[in-house]
């Protein structure tokens, strides 16, 4: 039997016949559920030119179209935002009001096959499929090298807080 301990700096040890690698490590990050806090700061790159809000300062992010992807990192915002030749790359900015827990990636594969639904298709099929089980989403953690990846099917409970090129330098 292999004993794994978790140090205060957060190495793996085992104490038995083998050592987690790194890989081992990162799939058990992405296999966690993961609780994004009320307060975390969210960025999502879209081409502003094709946004069409629905209110004025677009408070409530009716104009965004979901599934949504959103990531804790600006880079990874910016690089969606640029990826497809867009004539206005923008990054869009929110605060979470609450805490939301979402699933891995194996919790949302299992309920696919309880409910007969084929999970493994693309992006798109994917956050469908997560829709019709009723998730809010999908959070993977460092899915990119500058930060995290969020799905989520509808819009989260958050402030929205402005274009990230407009916005003020906080103190």
């Amino acid at each position: 039997m292999k004993d794994w301990v978790l140090s205060r700096r957060g190495a793996f040890t085992c104490h038995g016949a083998f050592e987690m690698t790194a890989f081992d490590r990162a799939w058990d990050i992405v296999k966690m559920p993961h609780t994004l806090p009320a307060g975390t700061r969210l960025y999502h790159g879209i081409d502003r030119a094709t946004f069409e809000p629905t209110r004025d300062k677009l408070s409530d992010f009716r104009g965004l179209r979901y599934p949504a992807w959103w990531s804790d990192s600006e880079d990874v915002a910016r690089y969606f935002s640029e990826r497809y030749d867009g004539t206005d790359p923008a990054i869009m900015v929110m605060d979470l009001d609450e805490d939301i827990e979402l699933p891995t990636f194996d919790e949302l594969r299992e309920m696919a096959d309880e409910y007969g639904i084929i999970w493994d298709e693309g992006p798109e099929e994917m956050a469908e499929a997560t829709h019709l089980m009723a998730e809010p989403g999908w959070h993977i953690p460092n899915n990119y090298a500058e930060g995290s990846d969020t799905m989520f099917v509808r819009p989260p409970s958050g402030r929205y807080l402005g274009w990230l090129d407009e916005m003020e330098d906080e103190p």
